[in-house]
């Protein structure tokens, strides 16, 4: 019977056992939104021994009545009776999967229908790798396309997977990465102190104590939109978890400590003065970068980061004019 979880069963490969794979849903308030195009994706995976867990945050928009009526056997619902909050649900995604393999995919994201299978036969049947990553793409609001990222030359250096992260040249979504269960859930699930960079911190430990594969191709879609959960998070918090996270980076591949805090500092320092970029109040923008700025001991002027941020708004801004006054132009011939 198609979709009944069954570890005996074989992939296209018959030397390949196939495991159990668990898909975990969590979700809030998203059945009018993006959750029905998330769960879609999942349930159209072309491989067979797989099961989706959704877990509702108490949900009040009848995504309960929804999940019940899809009367697809691999899918199981947990609703909770009271919000736990976002990173609590990720969470209880891990508890829920029995799989031995595990994907969060966020209720506005996206897999492609081979992103399972392809993972898979990336395991090659080495069921104790630490995880599965694959290429990805962003997408906007509506679906459209706005970036798509191939992992490019495949490496199964953890290290130099950070490194070129580091260097925005390969990106860290979990949409794109299947997670090994048990090992995950050795190392505390996902966790870090604000719960901002909990995802990279998981897959750090992972890859350092078990190793990793890779398909290079895009197979999985994270969703950019205004509605992201880090979009009003300070700036300092956001600061304090990469603290965390690059202490994790360094003790998880100590052969490379020093090129690893050499470039990850001014990297992630950046990256939370982005956060920081975007409140309204001057005053209180150039408070949080100084905060930010100490946090990381003054690898990277804020000053700097700012002045570019401008040029680059103005940049961009002449660009829309001169676009527009080329569509003017054109209607008035």
């Amino acid at each position: 019977m198609r979709g009944t979880p069954d570890r005996a069963r074989r992939y296209r490969y018959p030397c390949l056992v196939q495991p159990l794979i668990t898909i975990g849903i969590p979700t809030y308030n998203r059945r009018n939104g993006y959750f029905p195009q998330a769960l879609a994706s999942a349930l159209a995976q072309d491989y067979e021994a797989l099961e989706v867990v959704v877990c509702d945050n108490a949900s009040t928009d009848g995504t309960d009545e929804y999940v019940s009526g899809l009367g697809d056997e691999r899918l199981r619902y947990v609703r909770h009776p009271e919000n736990i909050g976002a990173n609590a649900n990720f969470n209880s995604c891990v508890d829920n999967a029995r799989g031995e393999f595990f994907l969060l995919l966020h209720d506005d994201d996206l897999i492609d229908p081979e992103f399972v299978s392809r993972c898979v036969e990336a395991l090659d049947g080495r069921l104790g790798l630490g995880l599965v990553r694959t290429g990805s793409r962003v997408i906007g609001a509506a679906g459209e396309v706005l970036a798509t990222n191939p992992l490019g030359p495949v490496t199964n250096d953890g290290a130099a997977v950070m490194l070129s992260w580091f260097r925005r040249q390969t990106p860290l979504y979990l949409a794109s990465t299947l997670y090994n269960t048990a090992h995950l859930r050795a190392v505390g699930r996902f966790d870090s102190p604000h719960g901002l960079y909990q995802d990279v911190v998981a897959t750090v430990h992972l890859m350092a104590a078990h190793g990793h594969a890779e398909v290079p191709d895009v197979l999985a879609s994270f969703r950019r939109h205004d509605d992201n959960r880090g979009s009003s998070v300070k700036a300092v918090q956001w600061a304090e978890d990469a603290v965390y996270l690059l202490q994790v980076i360094e003790n998880g591949f100590p052969e490379r400590r020093d090129e690893l805090r050499r470039i990850g500092s001014v990297y992630l320092c950046q990256k939370c003065y982005r956060v920081a970029s975007a409140i309204a109040d001057p005053a209180e923008r150039w408070r949080a970068y100084r905060e930010v700025n100490a946090l990381f001991g003054g690898v990277a002027s804020p000053l700097a980061f700012d002045l570019r941020r401008r040029w680059l708004r103005a940049k961009g801004g002449l660009k829309r004019q001169a676009r527009a006054a080329m569509g003017r132009d054109a209607l008035a011939r």
